[in-house]
């Protein structure tokens, strides 16, 4: 019998195969290459796009889920918690752990809302430590916060596509067990299983949207009856046009939405605005919710803190629009 990985592999690179043997596409008896129909989708979609991304969302100026309503030395920290064992890029089997950070359980709703921060590197280093700052962030705030571990190849690269495309599928696999495992234990740290965002910084932000978007790709285990699903995702420095491109991502209009952060030219992947807008286009004619910022400029990523610039103009309000956080705290609340 194969292993789960064994058939993730053979399963991604059918899809590899398939999708670069499509060099040219004939949509009524016109032959268009990829790169034609790309920029003709892009302009049928844009102004549409541009119109959602429009839109004007906001979330209180202060208060629980807002502005911070505790102090590090009031949160709680459960380091090291196994989430789940899986099979590393060599065959053996590693635990892949995680950290919490929980505000006051006498202090608040009865649930609160969750917010999983992921680390980047690459997919071939990192640690769960590096999102430990943005994680207390939101647990100031009043959700509980979790920074995770999950698989990395030190060997994968763009190089080897089908190498380096397996690290991330095994990292948004990871990423979708970390969900399971939140949910399965929702009622020891209160966790509210309706309301559970990620946020992920360069190959972090891509676990954290194809979490949102993909299908679990090794469903089963010993969590299988838990939905990996979440309600929310923010990345940075990062984008999912390669997996559209090679026809391993489909949306769906259920798929939660995402949001975005791109410089004009990326340092470290090379790819441009356009390519993060391309992902935008994608979602967006699948039906579901994708908003853009644009960073002037070049540069990788921007701060995914609750404290930082981006968070009470941009993430902040999606976040409350997308876990619909106004219906758990009441007006005169804090």
């Amino acid at each position: 019998m194969r292993s789960p990985r064994a058939r993730s592999v053979n399963w991604l690179w059918s899809r590899i195969v398939r999708a670069t043997e499509r060099s040219a596409i004939d949509v009524q008896g016109a032959v268009l290459s990829k790169s034609s129909l790309r920029r003709a989708a892009l302009a049928l979609v844009a102004l549409s796009l541009v119109a959602g991304l429009a839109a004007c969302r906001t979330m209180p100026a202060s208060g629980r889920y807002s502005t911070a309503l505790y102090t590090d030395s009031q949160l709680t920290t459960v380091s090291g918690v196994t989430y789940a064992t899986a099979e590393t890029y060599v065959g053996s089997m590693v635990d892949l752990a995680l950290d919490l950070y929980l505000p006051p359980a006498d202090d608040g709703p009865e649930l609160r809302p969750m917010v999983i921060a992921i680390h980047g590197g690459g997919f071939t280093s990192g640690s769960r430590s590096n999102m430990a700052g943005t994680a207390r962030s939101y647990a100031r705030r009043g959700f509980v916060a979790a920074t995770i571990s999950y698989r990395l190849d030190p060997g994968a690269s763009p190089t080897n596509l089908a190498r380096y495309l397996n690290a991330i599928l095994d990292g948004i696999d990871d990423g979708m067990e970390s969900v399971r495992w939140a949910r399965s234990v929702a009622s020891t740290y209160d966790i509210d299983t309706t309301r559970i965002a990620m946020v992920g910084s360069s190959a972090g932000g891509v676990i954290a949207m194809g979490t949102a978007v993909m299908d679990d790709p090794t469903p089963g285990g010993p969590l299988a009856g838990y939905s990996p699903k979440i309600g929310s995702a923010v990345s940075t420095g990062v984008n999912l046009t390669l997996g559209f491109d090679y026809g391993i991502i489909s949306i769906t209009p259920d798929d939660a939405p995402i949001h975005m952060f791109h410089y004009s030219t990326d340092t470290v992947t090379g790819d441009t605005f356009d390519t993060a807008f391309e992902t935008c286009v994608h979602v967006s004619q699948g039906g579901a919710e994708c908003s853009l910022v644009h960073n002037e400029g070049i540069g990788h990523t921007v701060s995914l803190s609750a404290e930082a610039d981006h968070w009470p103009s941009q993430i902040g309000p999606h976040l409350w629009d997308d876990l619909d956080l106004y219906s758990l705290v009441p007006s005169d609340q804090p």
